[in-house]
Parts: C-alpha cells; structure tokens; sequence
C-alpha cells in the first residue's frame, strides 16, 4: 500500500474525519496502524462504515483490548521481581502512551512491553535478565554489549509477553552523557490497568522519546505521528525544559527536524528550533520527503537510514 490515505492524516491529527472509499482506506489503517482510531470514530457515527467493515474493525478492536490487557496484566507482575532485586525501572513508550494521550483502550495497537532500567542500576541488568527471563539469561551475556553501545535494547520473554529492556532510552550512538539526567524525568503514574505504582517518563521526555522512536523507524507509519499530536495537544510542557533535555543528549537533529516533520505532515502548530550546521542539512537529506510514510514497504527497503543517526547527532 505505502504512503497512507489522505483520511487518515486528518485522523492522526484529531481533525474531523472525511468520507472515504472503505476499500482503500481500510487498508491503509491496518498497515499504518490506525485501525484502533478509525474503529473510534466509526462507533460515535461520525462516518458512515459498510457492515463488513465494521465487523472487520470491531473484530481486530477485540483482540487488541485483549493484548493489551496482558501487557499491564505483565506490567504489574513485573514490579515485583525488580523490586526484590533492588531495582528501579519505569514503563515507556506503548501501553502507557495510550492510556495517557488516547481516549481508550484499543486506540494505539501495541506489541509489546518496553522497560528502562535506572541508570544506577544498569550493572544489574545481567540479573533483571535472569529473573524475568531464565532461558534468555542462560544463553548469553547481555550487560556488556548494552554498556558499550553495541546493541540498543535487550529482546525478553516474560510470562509470554514481549519484553524490549532498554539501559539507556535516547541512545542513538555512544552511551549518554548524562545518564542520570533522563532518571530526573521519570514520575509516577496511576493510570491504565495495572494499579498504582508504575512509573512513566514525564510529557517532554515521552514526547523526545517518540520523536527518536520516529527517526529509528524512518517515519514509515502514520501512527508515531498521531502519538507526537496527542501530546503536542493535550500537554502544557515545558519547552525549556526539554530543549535543555535535547542538548544535553545531543540529539537536537532528530528531535526537532523529526517534529517538524509531524507538524508540517499534519498540518499542526509546534515550535521549531533551528538546528544549523551540517548535522540538519544531512538528516534533511537522508528522510528526505519523498521516503516517509512508506509503510511496510518504506520499512522494508529504508530501514538502514536508522543507522544515519549517529552521524546526525
């Protein structure tokens, strides 16, 4: 399919959305992974949608909620484990960006967990691993390749849920510097299905989180831009705040070229800070327009601009 039907960037930006032939548009939500939104819309009877559709919608909607509800049901298992092994962690990404910035379950699909560890606490990792996944501890050593950079996060398996384990959430080349800095923008939240607790990056870390989520998946599908929206709209945030975040971590580049892509693609107000130098005139060269919002196509055959990234930054 690739580039998404013109309906659903209205949709990711929350503007009203258009009427549409359903068997163009309801693809393109499936592969963009709107579906969850487009079903919203469809059941306050903002548009009209063919009984087949509908049911197709309405069955994908069930199994996501469904999903979903096994990743907090893990979430909270989680907790736990890494409390008796004295370490800190908060929930990023995913399950709590929907229950933060969607209307409801089912909105954003989510595939799996993804946890970052305390900067303090990374020399624990080995053991995080252990008990939260014993057969992927006994294959390999994972401390030493996370530390060095090698690799950015650690693929777990606990209680049948897809866990992504992250020791240092922005990292795009060598290791941050200022690892305890990120820490500082964890808070509580009490929100979604697992119960009180759980911890979440504040708004601006989230928000520079997903801008760099969007960079490493080179802006291939419609639903890291809907995630940017809902923050940019519902969030007060402290814009000092997070450029002094975007500095210190050096990633200036793919933070603010990539909102304003978002911004410009969905025709929404966002601050712009100009990043001059070569670094903005080379990312602008590398995601350049014309390989955005590719789908799984974009995906499959742009998927090495991600490594770009070190040298932008």
């Amino acid at each position: 399919m690739g580039r998404p039907h013109p309906a659903l960037i209205e949709l990711a930006a929350g503007r009203r959305l258009p009427a549409a032939e359903w068997d163009t548009l309801l693809p393109s939500a499936i592969e963009h992974h709107m579906t969850g939104l487009l079903w919203s819309r469809v059941q306050s009877g903002e548009v009209p949608c063919p009984q087949p559709w509908k049911d197709e919608l309405a069955g994908r909607d069930v199994v996501v909620r469904a999903h979903h509800r096994r990743l907090w049901n893990a979430a909270a298992a989680i907790a736990a484990p890494l409390h008796d092994i004295g370490v800190d962690w908060c929930l990023v990404k995913g399950v709590p960006v929907e229950a933060r910035w969607y209307a409801r379950t089912g909105e954003r699909p989510c595939r799996d967990l993804d946890i970052f560890i305390a900067p303090q606490d990374v020399a624990l990792v080995e053991d995080v691993v252990a008990v939260l996944d014993p057969a992927r501890a006994r294959r390999s050593s994972v401390t030493e390749p996370l530390q060095r950079g090698v690799v950015q996060s650690v693929d777990l398996v606990f209680e049948g849920v897809a866990v992504d384990l992250h020791a240092d959430l922005l990292r795009l080349g060598p290791p941050s510097p200022h690892p305890g800095a990120l820490w500082e923008h964890v808070v509580g939240f009490e929100g979604g299905e697992a119960g009180a607790g759980l911890r979440v990056p504040d708004a601006e870390l989230s928000l520079v989180h997903l801008l760099v989520h969007l960079n490493r998946d080179s802006f291939c599908w419609l639903l890291g831009f809907a995630d940017v929206a809902r923050i940019l709209e519902d969030e007060t945030l402290d814009w000092h705040a997070l450029e002094t975040l975007v500095r210190d971590e050096g990633v200036e580049a793919p933070v603010y070229e990539g909102l304003a892509v978002v911004a410009e693609t969905l025709g929404l107000p966002a601050p712009h800070a100009q990043v001059p130098g070569w670094r903005s005139a080379l990312w602008r060269v590398v995601w350049r327009p014309s390989v955005r919002l590719g789908g799984d196509l974009g995906w499959a055959s742009g998927r090495h601009r991600a490594h770009w990234l070190p040298v932008v930054c």
